[in-house]
């Protein structure tokens, strides 16, 4: 190998020019167990042309013919050196000639084989498609001589083994380094197809071959360093194409190295340059490898670092204060930057669109941390990015406040008194505002708005209010020095005085008269009624708090019934009275109850009767109004269906709902069924009665049923149900059915 491969240098061919094709022998005989003929009565001899004994059989498919391939392979990676970048095909032919070996069963051979044209001339028939692809062995010729060519050909591929190697050859070839292959030396195996003919017209048996592997690996290429060579920048090393051939099986291995010298730790596929690679030449040397086969490795070219080098860090001059402006003083760099960048940072994250050299800290600001980083840029080298050490915690900002406000509208019941800003300024626009009333000075709880209707029990007292300004991540510094007492401060509420007292509360006049009151002087102050708008209705509020309308007007039992006071009058009355009756079905008696809110929820007892409620008005400065409610039945309830019943495999009781629910249940005659244990609200004891197709099984009353012949062919299903009583309706749930039952071969 050696000398060919110097010879081919030497003829001036490059090593992608041509192909070294290593073809150790094909196996030619098969084991021991694999032969035909009898060895004993010499057919062997006589009739296969192999007179040799299974143990010689396999001596020499098991222990001579692997030493001889083995040691031609080690010869071949030993010439590894001289070869150096030519490409290698190294067959495996172990299985090349299997079916078609000496003497194996199944093909026919030298003696038994047609005498078609006077003479035994096997390998002339069928393409080989039957015939051994090797030579006999004549003991006659071993014996007695004859000729030399013919005594040298026993146990070598005959004419059809050596058109069976040429089609493995030109495959290989052909795929290897085809139009999609790539270079690089491979091992790969051939082996007869399942019916080996003539399918390329050059009259060979159609091979079949194996997948290829690396044989070693050859450094085709060379790696090279992507990214920017600049201090503090990640290097990497680009293999596409260096090594051949891919293997699935090859791994990388990598070592960084600076002016020749291996970088302590550098072994991954990028590498971070640092400050003492600058004006070093980096080069990184990949090595491939993979077990038992010989690797090879490869350096790229070297890159020189640069860099622009930071003497003076960036700063930030200011107060960090909600609403004051900050100023970012660059950094220094030799050589000095073309251009400087600004990105504000808040708690160490970037604030959209804040991009220059000033920040103005937002009340979302207040209490976190700002810094600024830049970016300095020179024609040639990297961009360098630098942040300042951060300022703060930001301060909240400063709101004031001045002046008091005025109130308009008559202070009478009835009437609606509105906070006007008056004389109020605060220093900076604020986000909202808050507003306290109060009564001779006494806060009134709940009145925060901007108006205030005046209420009966204000009379003879005054009303004041104030003002509290709101502003995010401001704080307030001003106070109300009046002698209004109930208000506890709001944190950050910037509090103005109080507003002039209005003159005492008076009741309300009735200048137009109403339905309910006797037309009067104008100036007569008299007490008004709240005027009825609409009947009030009853609803269920039973769940989740919400009114729901009651289906046929019916209260069920178990459920909770209220009065709906919503646009019944014309304002929410404070403090109503409410009184419920009942009545018998049929009868004229009413009766009081006792409950007084406007909810109630039905006695078991009153199941059949109807029930009412009457609503009065109890507001002072006001004449009260009564209404009632339309007369309600009141009937049993209705249990919910929490969790319907399942038919499961009586083995698949304990796997998960999940599971059971994605296959339908396919019953068979004999096998138990279990249904799940269905769940009702309000619970109660839960029976149960299985059913073929709509017709109930007489006697399937409990949660396992085990299919009869009954049934056979039958879709099942369980229905849960639990009996009328204690107030409510019967209530049920069925299953969803099941496959047909299936009748059991053999049963009976």
């Amino acid at each position: 190998v050696t000398n060919v491969t110097t010879a081919m240098k030497n003829a001036g061919y490059a090593p992608a020019d041509w192909t070294l094709v290593y073809q150790p022998p094909p196996l030619p005989i098969p084991e021991g167990n694999k032969v035909q003929w009898d060895f004993k009565s010499n057919q062997r001899g006589t009739n296969g042309g192999c007179a040799l004994s299974d143990a010689s059989f396999d001596w020499i498919a098991k222990d001579v013919y692997p030493k001889l391939v083995g040691a031609m392979d080690d010869g071949l990676k030993a010439a590894r050196t001289a070869i150096g970048d030519t490409n290698v095909i190294l067959f495996d032919h172990a299985r090349t000639m299997e079916g078609h070996r000496l003497c194996e069963k199944g093909a026919k051979g030298f003696t038994n084989y047609p005498d078609k044209h006077g003479r035994n001339v096997p390998w002339q028939d069928d393409n080989g498609i039957q015939t051994e692809w090797v030579n006999e062995i004549n003991r006659q010729l071993q014996i007695f001589g004859g000729n030399k060519y013919q005594k040298s050909s026993p146990l070598h591929p005959n004419y059809w083994g050596q058109k069976a190697l040429a089609d493995c050859m030109a495959k290989a070839v052909a795929t290897v380094y085809g139009a999609n292959g790539e270079p690089g030396s491979r091992e790969v195996g051939c082996s007869t197809a399942a019916n080996p003919v003539d399918r390329n017209g050059a009259g060979r048996p159609d091979m079949k071959l194996g997948q290829a592997s690396a044989l070693w690996i050859t450094a085709v290429g060379q790696p090279t360093i992507t990214g920017a060579a600049h201090v503090g920048q990640t290097l990497t090393a680009d293999t596409t194409g260096v090594f051949a051939p891919s293997d699935p099986g090859i791994t990388l291995a990598y070592e960084w190295q600076s002016d020749g010298t291996p970088i302590a730790g550098a072994t991954a596929a990028t590498y971070a340059t640092t400050a003492a690679d600058l004006g070093k030449k980096i080069t990184v040397k990949v090595t491939a490898s993979k077990p038992g086969i010989a690797g090879a490795s490869a350096t790229s070219t070297a890159v020189t670092v640069s860099d622009m080098v930071r003497t003076a860090e960036p700063k930030i001059t200011g107060t960090p204060k909600v609403g004051e402006q900050l100023t970012a003083t660059p950094g220094s760099y030799t050589p000095a930057a073309d251009k400087v960048t600004y990105q504000w940072l808040v708690n160490g994250k970037p604030v959209a669109g804040e991009t220059g050299k000033t920040f103005t800290p937002r009340a979302q600001d207040a209490k976190q941390t700002v810094s600024v980083k830049e970016v300095a840029s020179k024609a040639g080298y990297i961009d360098h990015g630098s942040k300042s050490a951060p300022v703060g915690p930001v301060a909240l900002g400063d709101l004031k406040v001045t002046g008091a406000p005025t109130i308009s509208g008559k202070a009478q019941v009835g009437e609606t008194l509105t906070a006007d800003n008056g004389t109020v300024q605060f220093s900076q626009p604020v986000d909202s505002q808050h507003y306290e009333w109060f009564l001779d000075g006494q806060l009134i709880p709940g009145a925060d708005q901007a108006t205030y209707v005046v209420a009966g029990t204000d009379v003879g007292k005054s009303i004041s209010v104030r003002i509290i300004g709101f502003k995010d991540g401001h704080s307030a510094e001003s106070k109300d020095s009046s002698t209004l007492t109930g208000s506890t401060p709001l944190a950050g509420g910037a509090v103005s005085k109080a507003s002039p007292a209005t003159a005492p509360v008076v009741k309300a006049t009735n200048p137009h008269g109403d339905s309910t009151s006797v037309h009067r002087d104008t100036n007569t102050p008299h007490t008004p009624t709240i005027k009825q708008l609409r009947k009030p209705k009853m609803v269920d509020r039973t769940a989740d708090h919400q009114h729901r309308k009651l289906k046929g007007k019916k209260i069920r039992y178990g459920t909770v019934a209220e009065v709906s006071l919503w646009h019944v009058f014309e304002f929410h009355p404070s403090n109503p009275k409410v009184t419920w009756f009942v009545k018998k079905k049929g009868t004229k008696k009413v009766t009081q109850l006792k409950n007084k809110g406007l909810t109630w929820e039905p006695k078991k007892k009153y199941i059949g009767y109807k029930v009412h409620a009457e609503v009065t008005t109890v507001d002072p400065g006001y004449t009260s109004e009564t209404v009632d409610t339309s007369w309600h039945p009141v009937v049993k309830g209705k249990r919910a269906t929490v969790r319907k019943p399942r038919v499961r495999q009586k083995a698949n009781v304990r796997q998960a709902a999940e599971a059971a629910a994605a296959q339908k249940v396919k019953p068979k005659v004999g096998s138990p069924l279990r249904s799940s244990r269905a769940v009702f609200e309000p619970s109660g004891k839960v029976r149960y009665q299985w059913y073929a197709g709509k017709k109930k099984i007489k006697g399937a009353t409990g949660r396992v049923y085990t299919p009869t012949p009954a049934v056979s062919g039958k879709k099942l299903r369980v229905q849960a149900y639990v009996k009328a009583g204690k107030g409510y309706l019967r209530a049920e749930s069925k299953s969803k059915a099941t496959a047909p039952v299936r009748q059991v071969k053999g049963l009976g």
